[in-house]
């Protein structure tokens, strides 16, 4: 295994959390968000120091490595290229290698159960006004002065910043919001004024709120779409095929899904390949 900046890769976590990047986003930072993201610097500066490490790697090191990569980030890199140094192959394994070090401590839940886990409070930094709103329970109410929500289950946008709910309002307390949940509270609250609402923040996260994107998993179709009032027409047939918006959608493995349609003998069949 070769050396890695350990202190810089540390320092990578705790932007990606607050800027919301996942470490699977991380090869497409610019692409995603435009080279003037504040976390490329930062990404470039690992990314060129693991790239010398590479380079200067013997072969049993070079494999040790490779062999370190999540497996799905390893299918990506050709071995017999690596042990040549191809450039651009060991660019890509410095990337992919980040990758599987940040995924490590990004998901890291256990600072959230830490006595002094408020003390260390980046939103009460900036904004110190809110502890006066929130309750020794930890909870602070969605009618707040200034909170409006972001959205989509997003965050609470605050003057210049975008507040996170708590990281235990996630999907397996590490994923996206909980959207659904979040959004019925919001729509409850706007209905009852006269209650009151609260929510747990994310203490250790705080965005910029001219940073904030929300990222939709979307896909491509080709051939006739799928309709109700179409299922049972003996005309509506042919082929049907989605493909990813991106690469993310294809960690599974699925490249494409086709769905063919036809009608034959008074019976309309659907054949489903992926």
């Amino acid at each position: 295994m070769i050396p890695v900046p350990t202190q810089k890769i540390a320092k990578l976590v705790v932007k990606m959390r607050h800027y919301e990047i996942h470490p699977t986003f991380l090869p497409d930072v610019d692409y995603l968000y435009g080279e003037s993201h504040p976390l490329s610097p930062l990404i470039e500066e690992v990314v060129s120091e693991l790239c010398e490490y590479l380079l200067a790697a013997t072969d049993d090191e070079l494999k040790s490595t490779y062999e370190v990569l999540d497996s799905f980030w390893r299918e990506q890199i050709d071995l017999n290229l690596l042990l040549h140094r191809d450039p651009q192959t060991v660019q890509n394994m410095a990337t992919y290698l980040i990758v599987t070090l940040t995924h490590q401590s990004y998901y890291d839940v256990k600072s959230y159960i830490k006595a002094d886990y408020r003390e260390e409070s980046e939103v009460l930094k900036i904004y110190p006004e809110l502890a006066d709103y929130e309750d020794d329970e930890g909870l602070i109410p969605l009618g707040t002065p200034g909170f409006v929500p972001a959205g989509v289950g997003g965050g609470i946008y605050y003057k210049d910043h975008l507040i996170y709910y708590h990281q235990y309002l996630r999907r397996y307390f590490t994923s996206s919001p909980n959207m659904p949940f979040l959004n019925a509270l919001f729509e409850y609250h706007k209905a009852h004024r006269d209650q009151r609402v609260a929510v747990a923040i994310d203490h250790l996260r705080l965005m910029p709120k001219e940073l904030f994107r929300q990222l939709i998993e979307r896909s491509r179709s080709f051939g006739p779409p799928l309709a109700m009032q179409s299922i049972d027409d003996p005309s509506a047939v042919g082929l049907t095929v989605y493909t990813p918006e991106s690469r993310f959608i294809a960690l599974h493995g699925i490249e494409r899904s086709e769905f063919h349609w036809s009608f034959s003998d008074g019976l309309k069949t659907c054949v489903h390949t992926s």
